[in-house]
């Protein structure tokens, strides 16, 4: 998307590998973000190299600083290319780098959902090569995706969530958003029901084997209604996240920290509202929560819709939480296959397709495309 890494590229602002980072370049880089004062000073940084993450590597700056070390923040966290080669190009080619660096400098600033705050995003597209520089919100945890969230984290993240949905209703495409791809155009539904045709027995050569035969089956099954499912996100839309699952939220720990904090942009899109609730609903719950507390969780996320000010058909609604329990399992058999492997993110894989594909089924979400 050439408006995304137009809108992303600051002008005349070098964009520096990950390992050129040292702490002049922070310095200025905070100064600039009014995040320390002119005369502030990191003297020394260390790096410390986070895990997770498919697309970009992460890594923390420990900073000292010069005489004072209330100047400035005590950490920074930093985001750059994945250091597999298939892992960057899926990056560069879906532009995830691109529409995270534009979601900051564009729209978090304003946005009416919790975002750590952003002192740097760059890229260069011509090479792929980007920085994000976060503020680290250290007093914050993290929940384990293959562990699962609880069902009252779920219900905090459905309402922060629907405070960004509300925000832009049915107001979706006005010109400032013009460069975030449209889920529904015909040209990305295509694609999306292409790249599942090709990659899901792939899928299933790699981790049928660790798969139950009833997620196997639906994995197959979804082929058969790919196309209708693809052109299937009918209005109103919104801004979508479009990886909103437990492993990129943060929750507060503390009486400072906001009760969700939301990572990861690289999804970035417009569609229907509910695909981002049925993806975190049916993929960051264990099985049996999720049947357990499903219904309480979406009524609490349409009725917060609704405190926001937003009127809906709740019986068309439902029908489209139907359909969107798919959406987990296209998002976790495509990503799958477009990543670097390994065993911990085989795991997670593995997870997110037992889980989405139970989901599918308890819902009747075929059934719900006719």
């Amino acid at each position: 998307m050439n408006k995304a890494n137009e809108q992303a590229m600051p002008k005349d602002v070098p964009v520096p590998e990950a390992a050129g980072i040292d702490a002049s370049w922070l310095t200025s880089v905070l100064i600039a973000s009014a995040a320390a004062p002119s005369e502030a000073r990191v003297v020394a940084m260390r790096p410390v190299r986070l895990p997770g993450g498919k697309l970009a590597r992460t890594i923390r700056f420990l900073l000292t600083w010069a005489d004072d070390d209330s100047r400035g923040p005590a950490s920074l966290i930093g985001k750059f290319p994945a250091d597999g080669a298939r892992s960057q190009q899926t990056g560069q080619a879906t532009d995830a780098y691109a529409l995270e660096l534009a979601f900051y400098r564009l729209i978090a600033p304003t946005a009416q959902v919790a975002v750590p705050r952003c002192h740097f995003a760059g890229i260069d597209p011509a090479t792929g090569r980007f920085a994000l520089i976060l503020d680290d919100i250290g007093s914050a945890r993290k929940v384990d995706q293959v562990a699962g969230a609880t069902a009252d984290e779920v219900a905090a993240a459905l309402v922060e969530v629907s405070r960004l949905h509300a925000q832009y209703w049915a107001g979706e495409r006005s010109e400032s958003l013009r460069w975030v791809p449209l889920r529904a155009a015909p040209a990305n539904a295509r694609r999306l029901a292409a790249a599942y045709r090709l990659l899901y027995g792939r899928f299933l050569d790699r981790f049928g084997g660790r798969l139950s035969d009833r997620a196997a089956g639906m994995i197959e099954r979804f082929d058969t209604v790919i196309r209708r499912w693809s052109s299937h996100d009918d209005p109103p839309y919104t801004l979508l996240h479009g990886d909103y699952r437990a492993g990129n939220l943060l929750f507060g720990s503390d009486a400072v920290s906001p009760p969700v904090t939301v990572l990861d942009w690289q999804n970035l899109g417009i569609g229907s509202g509910v695909s981002d609730v049925a993806y975190l609903i049916g993929g960051s719950l264990p099985i049996d929560t999720r049947r357990n507390r499903e219904e309480e969780l979406l009524a609490a996320y349409l009725g917060a819709l609704s405190a926001n000010g937003v009127v809906i058909n709740d019986r068309e609604y439902r029908n489209a939480y139907r359909v969107n329990a798919l959406t987990g399992l296209h998002m976790t058999v495509v990503s799958a296959m477009l990543v670097d492997g390994g065993a911990d993110s085989d795991e997670l894989f593995v997870t997110m397709a037992e889980r989405h594909a139970a989901h599918a089924d308890d819902v009747n979400a075929q059934g719900a495309l006719t």
